[in-house]
């Protein structure tokens, strides 16, 4: 079928297709692989909604077909018509594609729908973000069982990217979701970035929340691993307590508060 492209700049959009699709993602058409079923989150750069994937017998309208499985479906807000949300969408999807750990969200697939939207598929960990379970049920922390359960884990991810020169960037407790069998996923890695590379020069100090950052993030010098250490801190500190460990109105405030 002859596919007419609506991007502000058709011929970037067949050059970012060309690009991803290279990593196995397609064009294809919303509305005939997934079932809306609500609205999971919502960031600065993207949305993610929850979906359910349409079944082969489902589209042909065939019954007593088994229950299609719940995925996580984050729509990017800008790569449609902004060449620089398009190019830090990308870079997300070719750093979340070379991930491969237990306890880091897994990429299942990325397409361009028809409308030049780009959508990246996640399975749905069912339990939601830690800082969802803490204000709802544990708003005086995390019992120390478990904490210490959501701390090792999370060390052993941050590991994980630290020996591949990897920096998460946003590590807090809304970006660590958590499953019904007691593990975590870390996720969100709009603000990743490779390093010491050519993306060096992207390590801007306009990274993660507040209440997470560094002081040298806050201080506006350079920064590496241990950034990411001290967010891992702070959320574990968070965890623990049922709230934010410092939460500063600016960034001399929060660095008045260190």
């Amino acid at each position: 079928m002859q596919v007419e492209f609506a991007c502000n700049d058709a011929e970037n959009f067949r050059y970012s297709f060309a690009h991803v699709a290279r990593d196995g993602a397609c064009l294809q058409d919303w509305e005939s692989q997934y079932v809306y079923v609500s609205r999971l989150g919502e960031g600065s750069y993207g949305s993610v909604l929850l979906c359910r994937e349409r079944s082969a017998g489902e589209e042909k309208g065939a019954h007593g077909q088994t229950t299609p499985s719940l995925v996580a479906v984050k729509k990017f807000k800008w790569a449609h018509n902004d060449n620089v949300g398009l190019r830090l969408a990308l870079r997300e999807i070719r750093l979340l594609k070379s991930l491969d750990h237990p306890l880091i969200i897994k990429l299942q697939r990325a397409f361009f729908s028809r409308n030049c939207r780009l959508y990246a598929v996640f399975p749905f960990i069912d339990v939601g973000c830690a800082q969802s379970v803490l204000s709802k049920t544990y708003p005086r922390g995390m019992p120390p069982v478990l904490l210490k359960s959501f701390a090792w884990q999370l060390c052993l991810a941050l590991r994980y990217l630290h020996q591949r020169k990897i920096l998460h960037r946003d590590v807090k407790p809304a970006n660590v979701l958590l499953s019904s069998d007691g593990t975590i996923r870390l996720c969100d890695f709009g603000f990743a970035r490779r390093v010491p590379g050519a993306e060096l020069d992207a390590l801007t100090p306009y990274v993660q929340t507040r209440p997470y950052r560094a002081p040298e993030v806050l201080l506006g010098h350079e920064y590496g691993a241990p950034a990411d250490i001290w967010a891992l801190g702070a959320t574990l500190a968070e965890m623990a307590r049922g709230e934010v460990l410092l939460r500063g109105t600016s960034s001399l405030d929060q660095l008045w508060r260190i």
